[in-house]
């Protein structure tokens, strides 16, 4: 979609990656707030979609060198923003946390597979033109800590929503 398009949806577009960080900081030490899905008081975006939004546009900015950022959007899961190339990518979102109070989900590679196929289940109308956004949470062993929870963004590109 041509950045052009999107003037017309009238959405906060987040224009400081580093503002928005000191707001996520405490949603991201307590992943309660990554878990529960409560909204933003000022923003449309969940705090997981907003926080996995932020790590996309943070990773494209060093690879290409380019002012990415992300707006909000009432249709989705938010819209990642070439600001240079004047285009913007609507995401769509799937949790495959494993919440301590909620169902248990399968393990490992499967957990994430069966959040997919949740998105797949809608159909093709739903997903046209979105990015897919997979977000998880792994334990991982170090040895400056006895362990450490990372929230993990994956993207799928090309396989089923593009």
């Amino acid at each position: 979609m041509l950045i052009t398009e999107l003037a017309s949806l009238n959405h906060k577009l987040v224009k400081d990656l580093r503002i928005a960080l000191k707001d996520f900081e405490p949603m991201v030490k307590n992943p309660h707030f990554l878990w529960n899905g409560r909204e933003i008081k000022n923003f449309s975006l969940r705090p997981r979609e907003a926080w996995a939004n932020w790590l996309i546009c943070t990773v494209l900015r060093k690879m290409r060198r380019r002012e990415i950022t992300f707006m909000e959007d009432d249709a989705g899961d938010g819209f990642i923003v070439d600001k240079d190339l004047k285009l913007a990518f609507q995401t769509e979102h799937v949790s495959a946390l494993d919440v301590p109070k909620g169902r248990r989900l399968p393990s490992g590679e499967q957990r994430i597979i069966d959040a997919i196929n949740l998105k797949i289940e809608r159909g093709d109308d739903y997903a046209r033109e979105k990015l897919l956004v997979v977000f998880s949470m792994v334990l991982v062993n170090s040895s400056e800590a006895k362990s450490a929870k990372v929230f993990s963004v994956d993207i799928i590109l090309k396989l089923y929503f593009v």
